[in-house]
């Protein structure tokens, strides 16, 4: 990757992901105040599905108990919000005890970490590829199915903006270290970013381009806190709960449904139930149809490693489910689209597509039918 400080761009571009982000602020609000809804409510403050669960982590931290038959839960099951990563609520912590208001601390950071994503994407497409694929490429991230999750109090927005500076900062490997310990810590997808630096290193072993020094230094700083973060959170539970694998046992339970499978087995699953319309797979092929339609080799084999593994992730645990918010830190996606060449109103009619789609997903999201 070129260095970033060899290339100065005028401020004034960077009003471009401002004003990106406005528009993409102003449509989600739009939309979700549709039918007399009240979009603050229903977006920025929402305790919508596993958000709550965040905001209980940040006010009273982790809570297990055994489930009693209730709401549809199992009795002798794992309860509580065992099954949700610290990094977010953490992070959430200090503003939280400073305004004492959670749903204004999510909704603050929410907005504030989706503004930064939209400003860092176009910054990394800018200094590689110009302005205008810079354009496309956040104009996209605004556009995909499911981007108004940025602005929910899950994790996304932080987490995508984590990633985006861990790209940006790679060289400095202290930076590297800090910001891949944090997604470790953060979202369990977030780990497969360490194929990132595993293909960089592979790449240097296979053209002999590589000393043990260097080799050890992509290691230890830019690969293992991507474990190290997971090995930490399962500690706590270890010295906290005595059980190191809680949080696995907790996700294995069967209402959540997740289980190791072939990645084709869930997409065919979606696609011949009377699933096939739904969100899920709609997210997934809308997915699939951007990297057919935009593929390029100009992303390289670090980002396209990492896109690959991202992408298949989902599918791989046996449920397509939630697979819209999963793929909101699947970023090289949306620089494919600014960096290929295709022409440029191909590019637009996709994320006029896209757009439509995602007005629908806010709708459905809206009336508590999207988790």
């Amino acid at each position: 990757m070129e260095n970033l400080s060899k290339r100065l761009w005028p401020l004034r571009h960077y009003l471009i992901p401002l004003a990106v982000f406005g528009l993409f602020f102003a449509g989600v609000m739009t939309v979700a105040a549709e039918r007399g809804r009240n979009p603050v409510q229903e977006i920025l403050l929402t305790k919508k599905w596993d958000i709550n669960h965040y905001k209980t982590i940040t006010t009273d931290g982790y809570i297990i108990y055994e489930c009693t038959g209730r709401k549809g839960y199992n009795k002798g099951e794992i309860c509580g919000n065992p099954g949700w990563w610290p990094g977010w609520p953490v992070i959430a912590k200090p503003l939280y005890l400073l305004t004492g208001d959670v749903h204004f601390t999510y909704a603050f950071l929410a907005v504030t970490f989706s503004l930064a994503a939209f400003i860092l994407i176009f910054h990394l497409v800018l200094t590689q590829w110009g302005l205008l694929s810079a354009c496309f490429g956040t104009a996209s991230l605004a556009c995909f199915p499911g981007s108004f999750y940025l602005l929910t109090g899950f994790p996304y927005a932080f987490l995508l903006t984590v990633l985006l500076l861990y790209i940006l900062l790679f060289k400095n490997r202290y930076a590297a270290f800090i910001l891949a310990f944090i997604a470790g810590v953060s979202y369990p997808s977030a780990v497969l970013f360490a194929l990132y630096p595993t293909a960089i290193l592979i790449k240097k072993v296979i053209a002999k381009d590589f000393n043990p020094r260097s080799c050890a230094d992509i290691i230890v700083f830019r690969i293992l806190p991507f474990a190290l973060g997971p090995l930490a959170f399962f500690t706590y539970f270890w010295i906290t709960q005595g059980d190191l694998m809680l949080h696995m046992r907790f996700q294995s339970q069967p209402r959540y449904a997740r289980s190791w499978s072939w990645p084709w087995e869930a997409v065919w699953s979606h696609l011949r139930s009377r699933k096939g319309a739904h969100a899920e797979t709609v997210s997934f092929l809308s997915a699939m149809f951007a990297l057919a339609l935009f593929g390029t080799r100009r992303l390289g084999a670090g980002l396209w490693t990492v896109t690959a593994g991202l992408v298949l992730l989902s599918p791989s645990t046996g449920s397509l489910l939630s697979v819209f918010r999963h793929y909101l830190i699947v970023f090289p996606l949306h620089m494919l689209v600014g960096i290929s060449s295709r022409p440029w109103i191909i590019k637009l009619l996709f994320l006029v597509v896209m757009a439509s789609l995602n007005r629908q997903f806010i709708l459905t999201f809206v009336y508590g039918r999207l988790v």
